[in-house]
């Protein structure tokens, strides 16, 4: 296992459904990367000081990523570009069954860092709640 200090920059973007609504949200912060035989992963704290721990595999043949888990505590997000995932998510008005719709996962490394972006839509009931993207960039 190699482990290392990283610089953390998060993007996130919603384009609600119902609405012509928006919001953006950006945060820098200090991580750590993990290369493991199987995986890589990248642990971070949010704004509100939440640990964040993000799981991908590396197709290195390719450069390609096909599924990322976001492990938020109490809610885990998997995104996957094969098929639609589901996720009980805790909000403020109770627990919600949702459905991701994992659209694009992009990967790029560059000489001292990686970044990967996904866009990504999430129903509940049949419902579309938005458009969403997720960006991280780390840099060592």
């Amino acid at each position: 296992m190699e482990k290392q200090a990283v610089d953390v920059y998060v993007e996130q973007k919603i384009n609600y459904a119902q609405t012509k609504h928006s919001d953006r949200w950006e945060h820098s912060c200090q991580g750590h990367t993990y290369i493991l035989s199987t995986y890589q992963k990248l642990i971070y704290h949010d704004q509100l000081e939440r640990k964040i721990e993000v799981k991908w595999q590396l197709d290195d043949s390719k450069q390609k990523i096909n599924k990322v888990k976001v492990d938020q505590g109490k809610q885990t997000l998997v995104f996957n570009i094969n098929h639609a995932t589901t996720t009980l998510y805790e909000s403020d008005q109770g627990i919600i069954l949702l459905e991701i719709k994992t659209h694009r996962i992009d990967y790029s490394k560059t000489a001292d860092g990686q970044m990967i972006q996904i866009h990504y839509q999430m129903h509940t009931n049949d419902q579309s709640l938005g458009d969403y993207f997720y960006q991280l960039k780390f840099t060592s």
